[in-house]
């Protein structure tokens, strides 16, 4: 699908269609094979372009690289060149890049502009950073008029890469690893045509496309495929959907296997959706009357799921039934940690703070001051004594689980060896420590842990 041109191109030229029809071609073509058996090179290099592409005779890629050789051996270089692409693609002859880069390197060395292009690229690529990416632009245009063609699809086989050219017949592939690479351009109304470019190669690459004659532009056409997760796993009741075609939609039977008929010809979308895998989408061009191949592989999905929430709890608490009456809500709980954020120096600054309803007794002398170490001898002016604001009563305290019986001071405790707090008043008062109608203090110490 490609005829040299002797214009000078910053990058690798795609071949094109030749553009001669029907029945004038397999004339065209008779001539071409007898000047060729004549001795004219030229034409035994045009007579393999068209084995190459079936323009007015089935296609041989065989023989067409046979007309190649004898083209390059008669000095006709741009048959070189030609059978240089087919080595780099394996169509027809063996794949052989090293064969192919001398071919070009033949070429070149005789003056031919494209495989000058070809070798340097195929040069460069030997000495490429593997990591390195590259960028190609590729416009496409008419094979006869050559202005360009917007809304074409470039595609690089086997690679799941596509664009689509603007008003200028431009498109871009970005981020290209080093490599060779097979383009195929579809639109609607052309035949496909297709080429191969080399990273890094030049920037630029053209592509040419012959008209196609068809009875009725607006016929409809046809879409089957196969949709898989995997090799020989076929996904049943995957939707798949034309965009902007209500009525072209279905979906995919037991094996995977789905067909669309009476689909409007053109650059079509078609979706892959199904609960639960990753949602698929593919370009296509559809041409009147005609039918399209698709197969799609699709992926499972990861479900996003709520964070899970890890928390440490002490055995301790948890025997003694501090987690369960927490949670039941009554009363106030206050944990080591909260203890510790609070940094505070004596038991009876915490429960000020953290405790509404409380308030704290001290002897006739007040508080004493914040710096001063807690008390910790017999009851005194400074003794620190819970009391209800309600009730304006004392709380009675308990020390992991056992009453104390004696006047309590609240500050004979360290703030840093409590395991937790709880404080209850009033008909809050669990009922196992309910011993006065005032309320309760409970102590759990890292001593009793």
């Amino acid at each position: 699908m490609r005829e040299r041109t002797a214009t000078p191109l910053a990058g690798i030229l795609l071949l094109f269609a030749l553009a001669t029809p029907g029945a004038a071609a397999q004339d065209t073509a008779l001539l071409y094979e007898e000047a060729c058996d004549g001795g004219d090179f030229i034409a035994c290099n045009v007579f393999g372009l068209m084995l190459e592409t079936g323009e007015g005779v089935p296609t041989d890629l065989a023989r067409a690289a046979r007309l190649y050789q004898r083209a390059c051996e008669g000095g006709e270089l741009i048959g070189c060149t030609n059978i240089g692409l087919l080595h780099v693609t394996g169509l027809g002859v063996p794949l052989d890049t090293a064969l192919a880069t001398g071919l070009f390197q033949v070429a070149c060395e005789g003056g031919e502009e494209l495989g000058c292009n070809l070798f340097r690229a195929f040069e460069d690529a030997d000495v490429v950073d593997p990591a390195e990416r590259f960028d190609k632009t590729g416009r496409v245009g008419d094979a006869v008029s050559g202005q360009p063609l917007a809304g074409a699809l470039l595609e690089l086989v086997g690679r799941g890469v596509q664009a689509i050219t603007d008003r200028n017949g431009s498109a871009e592939f970005v981020g290209l690893p080093a490599g060779t690479y097979r383009v195929k351009a579809q639109r609607l109304g052309y035949r496909d045509s297709e080429g191969i470019i080399q990273v890094p190669g030049g920037p630029r690459f053209l592509v040419l496309m012959t008209r196609d004659d068809v009875a009725d532009p607006g016929e409809p056409g046809r879409i089957v495929g196969r949709v898989s997760e995997g090799p020989n796993n076929w996904l049943s009741n995957v939707e798949v959907a034309v965009l902007d075609q209500p009525l072209a939609h279905t979906l995919t039977n037991r094996d995977g296997r789905f067909t669309m008929r009476e689909v409007e010809p053109g650059l079509l979308d078609v979706r892959f959706s199904r609960l639960g895998y990753a949602p698929r989408s593919v370009k296509i061009v559809v041409q009147p009357g005609r039918t399209v191949e698709v197969a799609a592989t699709m992926f499972v999905e990861p479900i996003e799921l709520d964070p899970i929430q890890v928390t440490a709890r002490s055995s301790f608490l948890e025997r003694t039934g501090f987690y369960r009456r927490a949670e039941s809500g009554s009363g106030t709980h206050i944990t080591a940690q909260q203890i510790e954020q609070l940094v505070p120096q004596r038991l009876s600054h915490v429960l000020q703070n953290r405790v509404p309803g409380l308030r704290i007794q001290y002897g006739a002398y007040g508080p004493p001051p914040t710096d001063t170490v807690p008390f910790s001898g017999p009851a005194s002016s400074a003794v620190a004594r819970p009391m209800s604001r309600r009730s304006n009563c004392a709380l009675t305290v308990y020390v992991d689980g056992r009453q104390e019986m004696m006047e309590v001071d609240l500050d004979h405790w360290l703030p840093e060896e409590l395991e937790a707090i709880e404080v209850y008043t009033g008909i809050d008062t669990p009922a196992e420590f309910a011993t006065n109608y005032c309320g309760v203090i409970l102590l759990w110490t890292r001593r009793g842990n």
